[in-house]
């Protein structure tokens, strides 16, 4: 599971990272917002950073919460189907009345 959050971590990653750089609006934005407040560049940089790796992350729970979900969904229909074994002897009850 770790190594699948770890990969499925870097994969979103990647992916919103694809979305920064001066070419869009939004981030030059971000960036801007954060240096009016007294941050310098890098650490604008390293801000949005940190939230994408924390967004990145929470997607990557996600998707092993899903994944589980219908392992979970196949586990019941295979219990569901499965039929049990039925005895020729007597269940003993044991002493019960």
């Amino acid at each position: 599971m770790t190594t699948i959050l770890d990969s499925r971590s870097t994969l979103h990653h990647a992916q919103i990272a694809e979305n920064t750089g001066s070419s869009y609006p939004n981030f030059v934005q971000t960036v801007q917002g954060l240096m009016q407040q007294g941050i310098p560049e890098q650490g604008a940089y390293a801000i949005i950073d940190r939230t994408i790796s924390i967004q990145a992350s929470t997607m990557a729970a996600t998707d092993i919460f899903w994944l589980s979900a219908y392992m979970f969904i196949g586990l019941i229909g295979l219990v569901w189907l499965t039929k049990p074994k039925k005895s020729a002897v007597p269940v003993d009850a044991g002493g019960a009345h």
